[in-house]
């Protein structure tokens, strides 16, 4: 299993892994912060690059230059810091017992491969693995059904548009490894291509009755979210590395709503537009007076003092960071951004914060909230996964980010995230269960409403 484990690794945020084993070799070699720093801006231009290339907006003299500036700066670094130019490449792929030794008893990882003419699972338990065939299937057939489901949850407001949908992507991904779970599981879950960005909680186990699709009772289907949580990551290397890192910040919450209280007709989503979102504002004061009442120092943003500039400065110190506003995800004609836009000022870079920027950040965050539409939305690239908005704060060195994976709706959105708190503060849960326990509850308040208010968010 030990070759087929190397080979799913290999296929899976490589990047996102060389720059976190690039960090650790920096420390250890005493490189200086500032030489590092920019080496990731280095990194980070010629990224973007590499991105617009894809995009056919490539500048070859812009490309030109960052090419040999990155290569200048090598040549000195080897000079230089001799140590740190040999170990930032050694720590790389885990070997699978290392990975195994770390997993609890309960937990289930689930490495997913879809290739062009079959489709397959590696599970890996503390005890064993096994590498599951899902399907015969072309990858083709395979993306169509989650295609077919993702736009059933985003858009569907009918059970018998959903269930079909759900139902059939369970019975290929989640139904040949249930043999391996058992009440008290946790599923580690490494997608792969479409299913970086559809969330299997909301799969159903078994076809509702006819009552409940006649009726469109949503609260009563046997969703998978029901009875296991799932915690996404990029492979189980870098899984393996976040746990090894403990933020030195010290316990505090900066929470931003820039779109809380602008004089302007409200919006029901949180997507890229200029109109207000009164959930957000009492989202923020919410949680800020939830961290107060348990000794957590906080500090709500909100309307024109929730700008880009005092967002960036929190995320450099504050242990989390919970941002509650307009976003857009990455689409073939913009860069995935963050919005600080106010009603006095027009789009510019001093208010919109580019996924570009944030990649060569130096963050040390415990926990960054992403309240708003499509921040975990973009593009899968062979090798590398997924590049968004929540893929840049990680490889800036967030541990933990919540994102989502469509446009929300500002009210339900709003109910989520404050249930979420209120059960990291109730039991001291971690992210993964707060979340899937938050999802369960706004699924189960209303038998009527639809399950994208409550999956669209990951962890």
């Amino acid at each position: 299993m030990q070759g087929a484990f190397r080979a799913l690794e290999r296929g899976k945020a490589v990047l996102l892994l060389e720059t976190q084993t690039r960090d650790e070799a920096a420390r250890k070699a005493g490189l200086p912060d500032t030489l590092r720093q920019k080496e990731k801006q280095l990194e980070a231009r010629l990224l973007d690059f590499q991105l617009k290339t894809e995009l056919d907006q490539i500048n070859q003299k812009g490309l030109h230059y960052a090419q040999q500036e990155w290569e200048a700066l090598q040549q000195r670094l080897a000079q230089q810091y001799p140590l740190y130019y040999q170990w930032r490449y050694t720590a790389s792929l885990l070997p699978l017992p290392q990975v195994q030794a770390a997993l609890t008893k309960n937990q289930v990882m689930l490495a997913y491969f879809i290739g062009k003419k079959a489709s397959y699972v590696l599970v890996i338990t503390a005890k064993k693995t096994d590498l599951v065939r899902l399907s015969d299937q072309p990858s083709t057939e395979i993306n169509r059904v989650l295609h077919t489901y993702y736009l059933a949850l985003q858009r569907g407001s009918q059970v018998s548009r959903l269930a079909p949908a759900a139902h059939r992507v369970y019975e290929i991904f989640l139904a040949p490894i249930e043999k391996y779970l058992s009440a008290d599981s946790e599923i580690i879950l490494i997608p792969d291509q479409n299913l970086n960005f559809t969330p299997l909680e909301a799969t159903l186990r078994q076809m509702p009755s006819a009552e409940v699709v006649e009726e469109n009772l949503f609260g009563k289907l046997d969703y998978f979210e029901q009875h296991f949580p799932i915690a996404y990551q990029y492979s189980a290397s870098l899984w393996w590395q976040g746990r090894q890192k403990t933020s030195v910040l010290p316990p505090s919450f900066a929470g931003f709503a820039p779109f809380a209280e602008l004089e302007s007709l409200s919006s029901e989503t949180r997507s890229e537009n200029d109109q207000r979102l009164p959930g957000t504002g009492l989202e923020i004061a919410y949680i800020t007076q939830m961290c107060q009442d348990n000794n957590i120092p906080a500090f709500g943003h909100f309307a024109e003092a929730a700008s880009k500039a005092q967002f960036e400065a929190a995320c450099r110190q504050y242990r989390w960071v919970h941002f509650a506003g307009h976003s857009q995800g990455q689409t073939r004609q913009a860069e995935a951004r963050l919005l600080f836009k106010t009603s006095a000022t027009p789009v510019s870079k001093e208010t919109s914060l580019l996924m570009g920027e944030i990649f060569s950040w130096k963050l040390d965050n415990e926990l960054i909230v992403l309240s708003s539409c499509e921040s975990g939305s973009g593009f899968w690239y062979h090798g590398e996964g997924d590049f968004t908005l929540a893929r840049a704060f990680l490889q800036a060195g967030a541990q933990n980010v919540v994102y989502s994976l469509w446009v929300v709706n500002d009210e339900n959105t709003r109910k989520l995230m404050t249930l979420f708190y209120e059960y990291i503060f109730a039991d001291n849960t971690d992210v993964s269960d707060a979340l899937h326990r938050a999802k369960q509850a706004l699924m189960q308040s209303n038998l009527y409403l639809p399950p994208a208010n409550g999956v669209a968010f990951v962890w």
